[in-house]
């Protein structure tokens, strides 16, 4: 069985800790399409492109954002 979905562990955070959630849920997607060691392996100032991604990993990342959000994510989520 599956634990909590995003949006119900997110709901279950206060404001200020809903930001830093969702932002370790990112990178943990984008350190895993990258084959890096874990989520502390991406900084989060630093633009997708800098870290690696290119338009196939973007698209990926897009994916797995959109299938654990269930949100329909544009294709360029990833570049804006």
């Amino acid at each position: 069985e599956e634990g909590p979905s995003l949006s119900q562990r997110l709901g279950a955070l206060a404001p200020p800790q809903r930001f830093n959630a969702l932002l370790d849920h990112i990178r943990r997607h984008t350190a895993t399409i990258l084959a890096l060691p874990g989520l502390e392996a991406i900084d989060a100032h630093r633009g997708f492109m800098e870290q690696g991604l290119d338009s196939l990993t973007a698209v990926e990342l897009r994916n797995r954002l959109s299938t654990s959000t269930g949100l329909t994510l544009p294709a360029t989520t990833v570049f804006d």
